[in-house]
């Protein structure tokens, strides 16, 4: 029967965490920091002095930010239950994520025609990017034209053109 260490652990940084006697002192430390944020019902200098209890003299650790980090993420992702605190704070940064893609439209279009790359490489071309480069009136002709003659090899316009150059040969093959 598993611990109820071990099942907190398994839950915030994901299933396939390895058994409680591996955690390392950072892996604790970090756990018992997330366990305080998903239970606290008031933030402000209540909330710091715990976690600053919790981390004590050791520190902040680059690898306790990101295994917080990494076991918030696990929970929003399962929707695990969330004290008032935590709940607010999800609730105010999601809002602001909304208000970020509301300001930058543009960039919140060029991550969904990447969703739709990876989930309908087809897609495409029938935005433009077709095997012997952009096609003539369309978005990806448009695109090119913002560039005005100068396409990085690195740019997100280049990447989805060597897509759109390969993708017949790639679904053919597999």
């Amino acid at each position: 029967m598993a611990s109820i260490t071990q099942s907190i652990c398994e839950c915030l940084f994901g299933a396939d965490y390895h058994k409680v006697d591996t955690i390392s002192d950072e892996n604790a430390v970090a756990a018992d920091v997330l366990r305080a944020l998903f239970n606290a019902n008031e933030g402000g200098e209540h909330l710091r002095k715990s976690v600053q209890d919790i981390i004590g003299a050791r520190g902040w650790t680059e690898n306790i930010a990101k295994r917080i980090l990494g076991g918030i993420e696990n929970a929003l992702r399962e929707s695990a239950q969330m004290g008032k605190t935590m709940a607010e704070a999800s609730n105010k940064a999601i809002a602001e994520a909304t208000g970020f893609a509301q300001d930058h439209p543009y960039f919140c279009a060029v991550i969904a025609v990447g969703i739709l790359v990876i989930l309908m490489p087809w897609v495409l071309e029938a935005l433009g990017f077709a095997e012997l480069g952009p096609v003539e009136g369309s978005f990806a002709a448009w695109w090119q034209s913002t560039y005005r003659g100068y396409v990085t090899k690195d740019s997100l316009f280049a990447f989805f053109q060597r897509l759109g150059m390969v993708w017949h040969r790639t679904i053919v093959e597999t």
